[in-house]
């Protein structure tokens, strides 16, 4: 439900929506990828070490996730 609201804010450039409505997700899920993807492209826009800690968490979540093994390749 936040994920994708979250998604929604970015394409209107609302930034800060969108990092409190991921951080919302992962409260209700720590395990949700799509947030954990979408909360480290956030972080990709200033603050790269956040965004590898965040890719480093959904890589011990679910190695084979395809999107996250395009983005960061470890």
């Amino acid at each position: 439900m936040y994920a994708p609201l979250a998604g929604m804010q970015v394409a209107n450039r609302d930034l800060g929506g969108a990092e409190a409505s991921l951080q919302k997700a992962l409260q209700l899920n720590p395990a949700n990828l799509d947030a954990l993807i979408l909360l480290a492209m956030e972080e990709l826009r200033g603050r790269t070490h956040q965004a590898e800690d965040v890719y480093r968490r959904a890589l011990q979540l679910d190695p084979n996730y395809a999107q996250r093994q395009t983005i960061l390749p470890i």
